[in-house]
Protein backbone atom coordinates (compact mmCIF):
# COMPACT_ATOMS: atom_id res chain seq x y z
CA UNK A 1 0.00 0.00 0.00
CA UNK A 2 1.78 3.27 -1.33
CA UNK A 3 1.13 7.13 0.52
CA UNK A 4 -1.61 8.76 -0.55
CA UNK A 5 -0.63 12.40 -1.48
CA UNK A 6 -2.72 14.47 0.26
CA UNK A 7 -4.66 16.95 -2.33
CA UNK A 8 -5.17 20.96 -1.07
CA UNK A 9 -8.26 21.66 1.23
CA UNK A 10 -9.92 23.04 -1.70
CA UNK A 11 -10.16 19.92 -4.05
CA UNK A 12 -10.48 18.01 -0.70
CA UNK A 13 -13.63 19.83 0.54
CA UNK A 14 -15.25 19.44 -3.25
CA UNK A 15 -15.04 15.29 -3.09
CA UNK A 16 -17.26 13.53 -1.62
CA UNK A 17 -17.07 12.37 1.92
CA UNK A 18 -16.49 9.06 3.17
CA UNK A 19 -18.66 6.76 5.00
CA UNK A 20 -18.14 3.59 6.41
CA UNK A 21 -20.60 1.57 8.59
CA UNK A 22 -19.69 1.93 12.11
CA UNK A 23 -20.64 -1.63 14.03
CA UNK A 24 -22.23 0.62 16.84
CA UNK A 25 -24.30 2.19 14.78
CA UNK A 26 -27.24 1.22 12.10
CA UNK A 27 -26.73 4.31 10.32
CA UNK A 28 -23.33 4.92 8.23
CA UNK A 29 -21.29 7.40 10.38
CA UNK A 30 -20.64 10.78 7.78
CA UNK A 31 -17.79 12.70 7.99
CA UNK A 32 -18.72 16.28 7.34
CA UNK A 33 -16.54 18.69 6.14
CA UNK A 34 -16.34 22.44 6.21
CA UNK A 35 -17.34 24.49 2.62
CA UNK A 36 -15.22 27.46 4.58
CA UNK A 37 -12.25 24.81 5.70
CA UNK A 38 -10.24 25.96 2.30
CA UNK A 39 -10.67 29.17 3.01
CA UNK A 40 -8.39 29.57 6.32
CA UNK A 41 -6.11 32.43 6.94
CA UNK A 42 -2.44 32.04 7.09
CA UNK A 43 -2.70 32.51 10.71
CA UNK A 44 -5.15 30.20 11.78
CA UNK A 45 -2.84 27.51 9.94
CA UNK A 46 0.02 28.10 12.11
CA UNK A 47 -2.14 28.26 15.32
CA UNK A 48 -3.39 24.70 13.72
CA UNK A 49 0.05 23.46 12.93
CA UNK A 50 0.75 24.55 17.13
CA UNK A 51 -2.37 22.75 18.24
CA UNK A 52 -1.19 19.70 16.62
CA UNK A 53 2.39 19.80 17.87
CA UNK A 54 0.79 20.64 21.21
CA UNK A 55 -1.38 17.69 21.28
CA UNK A 56 1.17 15.22 20.15
CA UNK A 57 3.80 16.30 22.68
CA UNK A 58 1.16 15.98 25.74
CA UNK A 59 0.32 12.41 24.35
CA UNK A 60 3.39 11.07 23.70
CA UNK A 61 4.66 12.93 27.55
CA UNK A 62 1.21 10.36 28.78
CA UNK A 63 2.35 7.58 27.51
CA UNK A 64 6.24 7.65 28.00
CA UNK A 65 5.12 8.64 31.76
CA UNK A 66 3.72 5.06 31.99
CA UNK A 67 8.07 3.82 31.92
CA UNK A 68 9.25 6.49 33.96
CA UNK A 69 8.31 4.05 37.02
CA UNK A 70 9.51 0.66 35.45
CA UNK A 71 12.81 2.83 34.66
CA UNK A 72 13.05 3.36 38.23
CA UNK A 73 12.56 -0.71 38.95
CA UNK A 74 15.46 -1.07 35.92
CA UNK A 75 17.61 0.64 38.05
CA UNK A 76 16.50 -0.33 41.75
CA UNK A 77 18.66 -3.17 42.45
CA UNK A 78 21.76 -1.35 41.62
CA UNK A 79 20.84 0.88 44.63
CA UNK A 80 19.11 -1.29 47.27
CA UNK A 81 21.37 -4.76 46.83
CA UNK A 82 24.31 -2.61 48.25
CA UNK A 83 22.74 -1.46 51.37
CA UNK A 84 21.07 -4.95 51.76
CA UNK A 85 24.19 -6.93 51.16
CA UNK A 86 25.43 -4.76 54.10
CA UNK A 87 22.43 -4.76 56.02
CA UNK A 88 19.54 -7.24 55.22
CA UNK A 89 16.33 -6.68 56.67
CA UNK A 90 16.22 -5.25 59.85
CA UNK A 91 15.36 -8.32 62.89
CA UNK A 92 14.55 -10.33 59.83
CA UNK A 93 17.50 -11.94 57.52
CA UNK A 94 20.98 -12.03 57.70
CA UNK A 95 22.66 -9.88 55.61
CA UNK A 96 22.21 -10.91 51.09
CA UNK A 97 24.77 -13.48 50.34
CA UNK A 98 25.87 -13.66 46.77
CA UNK A 99 22.78 -15.79 45.46
CA UNK A 100 20.54 -14.26 46.92
CA UNK A 101 21.64 -10.73 45.69
CA UNK A 102 21.52 -12.29 42.04
CA UNK A 103 18.20 -13.52 42.64
CA UNK A 104 17.17 -10.23 43.89
CA UNK A 105 18.55 -8.37 40.65
CA UNK A 106 17.32 -10.78 38.31
CA UNK A 107 14.15 -12.39 39.63
CA UNK A 108 11.97 -9.51 37.88
CA UNK A 109 13.23 -10.52 34.18
CA UNK A 110 11.33 -14.37 35.10
CA UNK A 111 8.47 -11.97 35.27
CA UNK A 112 8.71 -9.57 32.79
CA UNK A 113 8.41 -11.66 29.28
CA UNK A 114 5.12 -13.07 31.36
CA UNK A 115 4.46 -9.00 31.16
CA UNK A 116 5.28 -8.77 27.54
CA UNK A 117 3.37 -11.94 26.59
CA UNK A 118 0.18 -10.21 28.27
CA UNK A 119 0.91 -7.22 26.52
CA UNK A 120 0.91 -8.86 23.04
CA UNK A 121 -2.96 -10.35 23.73
CA UNK A 122 -4.03 -7.14 25.86
CA UNK A 123 -2.72 -5.06 23.00
CA UNK A 124 -5.07 -6.68 20.34
CA UNK A 125 -7.95 -8.05 22.42
CA UNK A 126 -8.52 -4.70 24.85
CA UNK A 127 -6.74 -2.38 23.19
CA UNK A 128 -3.24 -0.09 23.26
CA UNK A 129 -5.01 2.57 25.84
CA UNK A 130 -6.33 -0.10 28.36
CA UNK A 131 -2.68 -1.87 28.36
CA UNK A 132 -1.49 1.36 28.95
CA UNK A 133 -3.90 1.67 32.28
CA UNK A 134 -3.26 -2.04 32.84
CA UNK A 135 0.35 -1.50 33.21
CA UNK A 136 0.47 0.47 36.30
CA UNK A 137 -1.32 -1.77 38.55
CA UNK A 138 1.21 -4.16 39.35
CA UNK A 139 3.82 -1.35 38.98
CA UNK A 140 2.13 0.52 42.07
CA UNK A 141 1.56 -3.00 43.88
CA UNK A 142 5.45 -3.80 43.50
CA UNK A 143 6.62 -0.45 44.88
CA UNK A 144 4.49 -1.05 47.92
CA UNK A 145 5.56 -4.43 48.39
CA UNK A 146 9.47 -3.24 48.36
CA UNK A 147 8.67 -0.43 50.90
CA UNK A 148 6.40 -2.27 53.11
CA UNK A 149 8.13 -6.17 53.19
CA UNK A 150 9.90 -7.09 55.90
CA UNK A 151 10.53 -10.74 54.26
CA UNK A 152 12.35 -12.16 51.61
CA UNK A 153 9.59 -13.32 49.89
CA UNK A 154 7.94 -10.02 50.15
CA UNK A 155 10.68 -8.54 48.59
CA UNK A 156 10.96 -10.96 45.48
CA UNK A 157 7.17 -10.74 44.92
CA UNK A 158 7.60 -6.49 44.65
CA UNK A 159 10.42 -7.44 42.59
CA UNK A 160 8.09 -9.76 40.12
CA UNK A 161 5.07 -7.83 40.50
CA UNK A 162 7.58 -4.52 38.47
CA UNK A 163 9.04 -7.11 36.31
CA UNK A 164 5.81 -7.24 34.99
CA UNK A 165 4.77 -4.10 34.62
CA UNK A 166 8.53 -3.52 33.09
CA UNK A 167 7.17 -6.38 30.54
CA UNK A 168 3.32 -4.95 29.87
CA UNK A 169 5.11 -1.79 29.30
CA UNK A 170 7.95 -2.71 26.68
CA UNK A 171 5.80 -3.06 23.71
CA UNK A 172 2.74 -0.93 24.34
CA UNK A 173 3.99 1.92 24.41
CA UNK A 174 5.82 2.09 21.27
CA UNK A 175 2.94 0.51 19.80
CA UNK A 176 0.52 3.46 20.67
CA UNK A 177 2.65 6.35 19.86
CA UNK A 178 3.75 4.36 16.82
CA UNK A 179 0.15 4.20 16.01
CA UNK A 180 -1.07 7.86 17.59
CA UNK A 181 2.01 10.14 16.25
CA UNK A 182 2.05 12.09 13.60
CA UNK A 183 4.47 10.03 10.94
CA UNK A 184 6.74 13.68 10.31
CA UNK A 185 7.61 13.66 13.87
CA UNK A 186 7.50 9.59 15.29
CA UNK A 187 11.38 8.93 15.28
CA UNK A 188 11.88 11.96 17.58
CA UNK A 189 8.91 11.41 19.62
CA UNK A 190 9.11 7.72 19.93
CA UNK A 191 12.36 8.16 21.75
CA UNK A 192 10.40 9.98 24.22
CA UNK A 193 10.19 6.20 25.61
CA UNK A 194 13.79 6.01 26.12
CA UNK A 195 14.19 8.88 27.71
CA UNK A 196 11.74 8.66 30.37
CA UNK A 197 13.39 5.03 30.85
CA UNK A 198 16.74 6.90 31.55
CA UNK A 199 15.35 10.04 33.78
CA UNK A 200 13.48 7.01 35.91
CA UNK A 201 17.01 4.94 36.15
CA UNK A 202 18.60 8.39 37.18
CA UNK A 203 15.87 9.11 39.52
CA UNK A 204 16.38 6.09 41.58
CA UNK A 205 20.27 6.23 41.43
CA UNK A 206 19.76 9.76 43.25
CA UNK A 207 17.59 8.65 45.41
CA UNK A 208 19.74 5.24 46.27
CA UNK A 209 22.58 7.52 46.62
CA UNK A 210 20.99 10.02 49.28
CA UNK A 211 18.41 7.84 50.93
CA UNK A 212 17.74 4.59 52.32
CA UNK A 213 16.38 1.79 49.71
CA UNK A 214 13.19 1.60 51.20
CA UNK A 215 12.62 6.02 50.28
CA UNK A 216 13.60 5.15 46.76
CA UNK A 217 10.92 2.25 46.99
CA UNK A 218 8.22 4.79 47.96
CA UNK A 219 9.13 7.37 45.10
CA UNK A 220 8.72 4.18 42.56
CA UNK A 221 5.48 4.08 43.20
CA UNK A 222 4.01 7.78 42.85
CA UNK A 223 4.73 8.12 38.56
CA UNK A 224 2.99 4.87 38.46
CA UNK A 225 -0.21 6.42 39.99
CA UNK A 226 0.35 9.97 37.54
CA UNK A 227 0.55 7.51 34.83
CA UNK A 228 -2.51 5.07 35.73
CA UNK A 229 -4.56 8.55 35.79
CA UNK A 230 -2.74 9.88 32.39
CA UNK A 231 -3.71 6.78 30.76
CA UNK A 232 -7.62 6.81 31.69
CA UNK A 233 -7.84 10.49 29.98
CA UNK A 234 -5.63 9.65 26.40
CA UNK A 235 -7.68 8.70 23.41
CA UNK A 236 -7.01 4.92 21.80
CA UNK A 237 -5.65 4.19 19.20
CA UNK A 238 -7.58 4.99 15.64
CA UNK A 239 -5.74 1.92 13.84
CA UNK A 240 -6.81 -0.53 16.69
CA UNK A 241 -10.61 0.93 17.08
CA UNK A 242 -10.93 0.47 13.01
CA UNK A 243 -9.81 -3.30 13.40
CA UNK A 244 -12.32 -3.39 15.91
CA UNK A 245 -14.99 -2.09 13.18
CA UNK A 246 -15.70 1.09 15.23
CA UNK A 247 -15.29 3.69 12.62
CA UNK A 248 -16.83 6.91 14.59
CA UNK A 249 -14.73 6.13 17.65
CA UNK A 250 -11.62 5.98 15.74
CA UNK A 251 -12.67 9.30 13.90
CA UNK A 252 -13.18 10.96 17.13
CA UNK A 253 -10.23 9.34 18.57
CA UNK A 254 -7.94 10.93 15.09
CA UNK A 255 -9.65 14.39 15.52
CA UNK A 256 -8.52 14.08 19.29
CA UNK A 257 -4.98 13.39 18.43
CA UNK A 258 -4.89 16.08 15.80
CA UNK A 259 -6.64 18.35 17.67
CA UNK A 260 -9.14 19.15 15.53
CA UNK A 261 -10.84 18.00 12.17
CA UNK A 262 -10.07 19.34 8.93
CA UNK A 263 -9.87 17.86 5.78
CA UNK A 264 -6.07 16.73 5.90
CA UNK A 265 -7.35 14.62 8.74
CA UNK A 266 -10.48 13.48 6.97
CA UNK A 267 -7.89 12.08 4.34
CA UNK A 268 -5.98 10.35 6.84
CA UNK A 269 -8.83 9.18 8.33
CA UNK A 270 -9.49 7.69 5.03
CA UNK A 271 -6.16 6.19 4.33
CA UNK A 272 -6.35 4.55 7.55
CA UNK A 273 -9.80 3.15 6.23
CA UNK A 274 -8.35 1.53 3.42
CA UNK A 275 -5.64 0.31 5.11
CA UNK A 276 -7.76 -1.95 7.19
CA UNK A 277 -9.79 -2.95 4.54
CA UNK A 278 -7.21 -3.81 2.65
CA UNK A 279 -5.91 -5.77 5.79
CA UNK A 280 -9.29 -7.50 6.12
CA UNK A 281 -9.48 -9.16 2.73
CA UNK A 282 -6.30 -11.05 3.56
CA UNK A 283 -6.29 -14.00 5.68
CA UNK A 284 -6.72 -13.44 9.52
CA UNK A 285 -3.94 -12.93 11.63
CA UNK A 286 -2.90 -13.20 15.48
CA UNK A 287 -2.70 -15.54 18.45
CA UNK A 288 -5.59 -17.59 17.24
CA UNK A 289 -3.73 -18.12 13.76
CA UNK A 290 -0.06 -17.75 14.91
CA UNK A 291 1.10 -20.83 12.67
CA UNK A 292 -0.06 -18.92 9.58
CA UNK A 293 1.53 -15.80 10.76
CA UNK A 294 4.67 -17.51 10.84
CA UNK A 295 4.49 -18.50 7.38
CA UNK A 296 4.17 -14.79 6.47
CA UNK A 297 7.89 -12.96 5.18
CA UNK A 298 5.92 -9.73 6.61
CA UNK A 299 6.34 -10.77 10.48
CA UNK A 300 9.24 -13.98 10.53
CA UNK A 301 11.71 -11.95 8.79
CA UNK A 302 10.81 -9.10 11.15
CA UNK A 303 10.70 -11.29 13.85
CA UNK A 304 13.98 -12.89 13.65
CA UNK A 305 15.98 -9.77 12.68
CA UNK A 306 14.93 -8.11 16.22
CA UNK A 307 15.31 -11.22 17.85
CA UNK A 308 18.92 -11.31 17.29
CA UNK A 309 19.62 -7.93 17.25
CA UNK A 310 17.85 -8.09 21.16
CA UNK A 311 20.27 -11.28 21.80
CA UNK A 312 23.26 -8.72 21.33
CA UNK A 313 21.80 -6.13 23.40
CA UNK A 314 21.41 -8.70 26.13
CA UNK A 315 24.93 -10.60 25.90
CA UNK A 316 26.67 -7.19 25.67
CA UNK A 317 26.08 -6.58 29.28
CA UNK A 318 23.76 -3.72 28.90
CA UNK A 319 21.46 -4.21 31.53
CA UNK A 320 23.87 -5.84 33.97
CA UNK A 321 25.47 -2.34 33.94
CA UNK A 322 22.24 -1.01 34.59
CA UNK A 323 20.81 -3.54 37.58
CA UNK A 324 24.29 -3.81 38.91
CA UNK A 325 25.53 -0.31 38.27
CA UNK A 326 27.34 0.26 41.77
CA UNK A 327 28.91 -3.17 41.96
CA UNK A 328 30.38 -2.47 38.06
CA UNK A 329 31.81 0.61 38.95
CA UNK A 330 33.91 -1.14 41.71
CA UNK A 331 35.06 -4.47 39.36
CA UNK A 332 35.84 -1.66 37.01
CA UNK A 333 38.28 0.06 39.18
CA UNK A 334 36.67 3.02 39.54
CA UNK A 335 38.19 5.17 42.23
CA UNK A 336 35.72 8.23 43.10
CA UNK A 337 33.15 7.46 45.46
CA UNK A 338 30.80 4.09 44.16
CA UNK A 339 27.39 5.65 44.41
CA UNK A 340 28.71 9.40 42.76
CA UNK A 341 29.90 7.25 39.61
CA UNK A 342 26.16 5.37 39.71
CA UNK A 343 24.58 9.07 39.20
CA UNK A 344 27.07 10.21 36.59
CA UNK A 345 26.04 6.89 34.31
CA UNK A 346 22.76 7.89 34.53
CA UNK A 347 23.27 11.30 33.34
CA UNK A 348 25.39 9.95 30.76
CA UNK A 349 22.34 7.68 29.26
CA UNK A 350 19.86 10.37 29.54
CA UNK A 351 22.00 12.45 28.01
CA UNK A 352 22.47 10.08 25.13
CA UNK A 353 18.90 9.02 25.53
CA UNK A 354 18.03 13.09 24.78
CA UNK A 355 20.34 13.03 22.17
CA UNK A 356 19.64 9.80 19.60
CA UNK A 357 15.82 11.42 19.78
CA UNK A 358 16.77 14.07 17.44
CA UNK A 359 19.92 12.47 15.72
CA UNK A 360 18.00 9.30 15.22
CA UNK A 361 15.38 11.80 13.29
CA UNK A 362 18.15 13.03 10.95
CA UNK A 363 20.30 10.00 10.53
CA UNK A 364 18.46 6.86 10.70
CA UNK A 365 18.72 3.68 13.05
CA UNK A 366 21.63 1.91 11.20
CA UNK A 367 24.19 4.90 11.36
CA UNK A 368 23.26 5.31 14.99
CA UNK A 369 23.56 1.40 15.59
CA UNK A 370 27.00 0.98 13.80
CA UNK A 371 28.66 4.08 15.89
CA UNK A 372 27.09 2.80 19.12
CA UNK A 373 28.59 -0.95 18.50
CA UNK A 374 31.76 0.51 17.46
CA UNK A 375 31.83 2.68 20.68
CA UNK A 376 30.68 -0.17 22.91
CA UNK A 377 33.66 -2.42 21.50
CA UNK A 378 36.41 0.08 22.25
CA UNK A 379 35.36 0.88 25.65
CA UNK A 380 34.91 -2.24 26.76
CA UNK A 381 37.79 -4.32 25.18
CA UNK A 382 40.41 -1.28 26.40
CA UNK A 383 38.41 -1.11 29.58
CA UNK A 384 39.21 -5.09 30.13
CA UNK A 385 42.88 -4.81 28.45
CA UNK A 386 43.05 -2.02 31.33
CA UNK A 387 42.26 -4.32 34.05
CA UNK A 388 44.35 -7.06 32.87
CA UNK A 389 47.73 -5.69 32.70
CA UNK A 390 47.15 -3.24 35.72
CA UNK A 391 46.39 -6.10 37.85
CA UNK A 392 48.14 -5.71 41.39
CA UNK A 393 49.94 -2.37 40.60
CA UNK A 394 49.45 -0.07 43.24
CA UNK A 395 49.65 2.46 42.47
CA UNK A 396 47.34 1.84 39.37
CA UNK A 397 48.28 3.86 36.49
CA UNK A 398 45.68 5.70 33.92
CA UNK A 399 43.44 5.67 37.14
CA UNK A 400 41.22 7.98 35.55
CA UNK A 401 40.34 5.68 32.57
CA UNK A 402 37.81 3.19 34.46
CA UNK A 403 35.55 5.94 35.10
CA UNK A 404 35.92 6.87 31.60
CA UNK A 405 35.52 3.61 30.29
CA UNK A 406 32.26 2.67 32.02
CA UNK A 407 30.56 6.15 31.36
CA UNK A 408 31.80 6.31 27.67
CA UNK A 409 30.19 2.65 27.43
CA UNK A 410 27.10 3.68 28.67
CA UNK A 411 26.89 6.67 26.30
CA UNK A 412 27.77 4.81 23.23
CA UNK A 413 25.30 1.69 23.97
CA UNK A 414 22.61 4.24 24.99
CA UNK A 415 22.75 6.03 21.58
CA UNK A 416 21.97 2.72 19.57
CA UNK A 417 21.86 -0.47 21.01
CA UNK A 418 19.88 0.22 24.32
CA UNK A 419 17.25 2.04 22.49
CA UNK A 420 16.95 0.93 18.77
CA UNK A 421 15.24 -2.13 19.30
CA UNK A 422 13.18 -0.94 21.30
CA UNK A 423 12.08 1.97 18.72
CA UNK A 424 12.05 -0.68 16.07
CA UNK A 425 8.97 -2.85 17.70
CA UNK A 426 7.14 -0.67 16.93
CA UNK A 427 8.03 -0.88 12.97
CA UNK A 428 8.77 -3.23 11.39
CA UNK A 429 5.63 -5.53 12.16
CA UNK A 430 2.68 -5.38 10.15
CA UNK A 431 -0.57 -3.84 11.78
CA UNK A 432 -2.59 -6.65 12.56
CA UNK A 433 0.71 -8.57 13.88
CA UNK A 434 2.13 -5.51 15.79
CA UNK A 435 1.03 -6.61 19.36
CA UNK A 436 1.61 -10.51 19.18
CA UNK A 437 5.60 -9.40 17.46
CA UNK A 438 6.17 -6.83 20.17
CA UNK A 439 5.45 -9.24 22.50
CA UNK A 440 6.91 -12.48 21.27
CA UNK A 441 10.18 -10.09 20.87
CA UNK A 442 10.43 -8.47 24.13
CA UNK A 443 9.66 -11.57 25.64
CA UNK A 444 12.57 -13.20 24.31
CA UNK A 445 14.80 -10.12 25.34
CA UNK A 446 13.96 -10.18 28.68
CA UNK A 447 14.31 -14.18 28.90
CA UNK A 448 17.87 -13.90 27.84
CA UNK A 449 18.35 -10.58 30.07
CA UNK A 450 17.01 -12.93 32.91
CA UNK A 451 20.23 -15.39 32.18
CA UNK A 452 22.62 -12.84 31.56
CA UNK A 453 21.90 -10.75 34.88
CA UNK A 454 21.92 -14.36 36.83
CA UNK A 455 25.20 -15.16 35.22
CA UNK A 456 27.21 -12.29 35.96
CA UNK A 457 28.23 -13.08 39.46
CA UNK A 458 30.01 -16.46 38.30
CA UNK A 459 31.13 -15.32 35.57
CA UNK A 460 33.26 -12.87 37.89
CA UNK A 461 34.26 -15.69 39.58
CA UNK A 462 34.74 -17.84 36.38
CA UNK A 463 36.77 -15.09 34.20
CA UNK A 464 37.60 -11.94 36.48
CA UNK A 465 36.10 -8.62 36.15
CA UNK A 466 38.57 -8.37 33.06
CA UNK A 467 37.56 -11.49 31.52
CA UNK A 468 33.69 -10.12 32.03
CA UNK A 469 34.62 -7.09 30.54
CA UNK A 470 36.26 -8.38 27.29
CA UNK A 471 33.99 -11.07 26.78
CA UNK A 472 31.21 -7.81 26.89
CA UNK A 473 33.47 -6.05 24.29
CA UNK A 474 33.69 -9.28 22.10
CA UNK A 475 29.75 -9.48 21.94
CA UNK A 476 29.87 -5.87 20.99
CA UNK A 477 32.02 -6.15 18.30
CA UNK A 478 29.77 -9.08 16.62
CA UNK A 479 26.67 -7.05 17.30
CA UNK A 480 27.98 -4.30 15.19
CA UNK A 481 29.12 -6.93 12.05
CA UNK A 482 25.16 -7.76 12.67
CA UNK A 483 24.05 -4.22 12.22
CA UNK A 484 26.26 -3.80 9.52
CA UNK A 485 25.18 -6.44 7.21
CA UNK A 486 21.69 -7.16 8.10
CA UNK A 487 19.96 -4.78 10.06
CA UNK A 488 17.46 -2.72 7.25
CA UNK A 489 17.13 1.11 7.26
CA UNK A 490 13.34 1.81 8.01
CA UNK A 491 14.54 6.06 8.68
CA UNK A 492 12.14 7.42 6.07
CA UNK A 493 10.08 4.88 4.70
CA UNK A 494 6.05 4.53 5.47
CA UNK A 495 5.33 1.43 8.16
CA UNK A 496 3.54 0.20 4.70
CA UNK A 497 6.92 0.11 2.50
CA UNK A 498 8.36 -1.61 5.60
CA UNK A 499 5.41 -4.46 5.40
CA UNK A 500 5.98 -4.49 1.44
CA UNK A 501 9.66 -5.03 1.97
CA UNK A 502 9.65 -7.89 4.11
CA UNK A 503 6.79 -9.44 2.54
CA UNK A 504 8.80 -9.98 -0.78
CA UNK A 505 8.99 -8.28 -4.59
CA UNK A 506 5.12 -9.40 -5.13
CA UNK A 507 3.71 -7.27 -2.78
CA UNK A 508 6.18 -4.30 -3.59
CA UNK A 509 4.48 -1.53 -5.31
CA UNK A 510 6.34 0.62 -8.17
CA UNK A 511 6.17 3.75 -6.34
CA UNK A 512 7.31 2.03 -2.91
CA UNK A 513 10.82 1.35 -3.00
CA UNK A 514 12.07 -0.88 -0.59
CA UNK A 515 13.44 -0.27 2.51
CA UNK A 516 16.92 -1.33 2.17
CA UNK A 517 18.41 -4.81 0.95
CA UNK A 518 19.66 -7.20 4.22
CA UNK A 519 22.35 -8.13 2.29
CA UNK A 520 23.99 -4.76 1.59
CA UNK A 521 26.70 -4.13 4.10
CA UNK A 522 26.38 -0.48 3.39
CA UNK A 523 26.51 2.45 5.62
CA UNK A 524 23.72 4.92 3.87
CA UNK A 525 22.50 7.42 5.88
CA UNK A 526 18.85 8.53 4.55
CA UNK A 527 18.19 12.12 4.13
CA UNK A 528 15.71 14.10 5.97
CA UNK A 529 12.28 13.71 6.30
CA UNK A 530 10.54 15.83 4.19
CA UNK A 531 7.46 17.61 5.38
CA UNK A 532 5.66 16.53 2.37
CA UNK A 533 5.68 13.09 3.32
CA UNK A 534 2.56 12.63 5.24
CA UNK A 535 2.87 9.01 6.10
CA UNK A 536 7.02 8.11 6.69
CA UNK A 537 8.47 6.82 9.79
CA UNK A 538 10.77 9.90 10.98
Amino acid sequence: MKSETIESEDKADSDMDYCPMDSDHESPVVYNSSPNLSRMKKNEEAASSLRVTAVQILVTLGASLSMLSPGMALGFSAVALPQLTVEGIPNKIDPFNENIASWFASISNIATPVGCLLSAWTLERVGRKFTLVLLNVPCMVGWVFLATSNTLWGLFVGRICTGLAIGLASAVTNVYLAEVVKPAMRGFLICWNSISIALGILIVYILGSALPWRYAAWAGAVPALLAFVAAIIMPDSPSWLLSRSKASQAERSLIALRGGGGAAVRAEFEELVRAQEQRAKGPKAGWRNLSRSFRKPEFWKPLLILNVFFAFQQFSGIYVVIFYAVDVVQEAGVTMDKYLATVFIGVARLIATGGVSIAMRRYGRRPMGIISGVGMTFCMVLLGAHLYFTEGMTPTPLSWWPAVAVIGYIFTSTIGFLTLPWVMVGEVFPSELRGVGGGLTTCFAYLIGFAVLKAYPGMQHMLNAYGVFLVYGIVSFLATIFVIIWLPETHGKTLAQVEEYFAGPARRQNNSPPVMALSKPLLVMSAPVKDADKDQIA
